[in-house]
């Protein structure tokens, strides 16, 4: 037994309101069983949490239980070892449901595994385990996905979680782009994994257009005098708003951003580089979206390299 599963049998044997130091002792006995740890002690549906909690723990005050009591021992290696653990009971729980049954189980128990993680994580070592994640080829393709949409504002709910990772990715924006591409050029890549990689590229220059428009004073009195939202479409328009001059070098940025993004996933487009004719299908549609969205100088070739009929078409 490891020196944190150790622990986790201490605090639950401190803590009436757990169960018994039996039932504790059972649950850790084994490496594999991360995840009956945290659906059993962390989960207010479990059986022991709404027994403790409806009978109280007579060395605390009335009838409270702290989650917090349950997750001081842990730390936030145990927390990921439990999120992986708990991919072989959800497709066991699973079996014959629907493609979105599972994908909602999924992100259901991964929430509930990595909920508390930004609170145990302390050091880049903890960081750096998330992104190593999302790096494994032959990784859970649920996990990575749910990962990496927390990576991106905007590609999943805020949570703490998502929070955690968006703040301390930030100064690695780099980095981050660089595994994306990297899943995009493995040609065998899991469709919902190269997809997903996929938005969150595109993602990324969509936020800061966005972030820098609803800084700008002057687009602000626009959509307030037009009642409706300003896009970089309506830039040369008569009546639209002079952006300061950060606004349009941000805008800028991000728009070479995309694309540049739209160009990589074009270089992409073919049987030999990408084997899944669905991520080919969605290369094209991504690449016509963006020039369809935003004012890209190149937008003619762009389209030219995704049209139907060339070398890199694979539909």
């Amino acid at each position: 037994m490891s020196l944190v599963q150790s622990l986790v049998v201490l605090m639950l044997v401190a803590n009436p309101a757990t169960g018994s130091p039996e039932e504790a002792s059972s649950v850790v006995s084994t490496g594999t069983r991360y995840w009956d740890v945290i659906e059993t002690y962390l989960d207010p549906e479990s059986r022991l949490f709404r027994s403790a909690s409806s009978r109280g723990n007579r060395n605390r005050a009335g009838n409270r239980v702290f989650i917090f009591d349950r997750i001081r021992m842990l730390d936030a290696p145990f927390l990921l070892l439990a999120a992986r653990s708990s991919i072989h009971r959800t497709r066991y729980e699973s079996r014959g449901a629907t493609e979105a049954a599972i994908s909602r189980k999924f992100i259901q128990n991964f929430d509930l595994c990595l909920q508390y993680y930004p609170l145990l994580a302390d050091s880049d070592e903890d960081l750096e385990a998330i992104l190593n994640a999302i790096r494994h080829l032959r990784g859970n393709k649920y996990f990575r996905t749910y990962l990496i949409r927390r990576c991106v504002p905007g590609l999943a709910s805020d949570s703490l979680f998502a929070l955690y990772l968006q703040e301390n990715l930030a100064p690695r924006r780099r980095e981050l782009k660089t595994i994306l591409q990297k899943n995009l050029m493995y040609k065998d890549e899991d469709p919902l994994v190269a997809v997903t990689s996929m938005d969150a590229l595109f993602q990324l220059p969509r936020n800061d257009i966005a972030r820098a428009l609803a800084a700008d004073p002057a687009v602000q009195a626009y959509e307030k005098e037009k009642g409706r939202a300003f896009s970089l479409l309506l830039a040369d328009e008569k009546d639209a708003p002079a952006l300061s001059h950060k606004t349009r070098s941000l805008c800028d940025t991000a728009l070479r951003d995309i694309s540049g993004t739209a160009r990589f996933l074009a270089s992409r487009r073919s049987p030999e580089k990408c084997a899944s004719p669905y991520v080919r299908n969605q290369i094209k549609a991504y690449v016509e979206r963006a020039c369809r969205e935003y004012p890209l100088s190149d937008k003619k070739d762009l389209l030219a390299l995704v049209a139907d009929g060339d070398d890199g078409q694979g539909a």
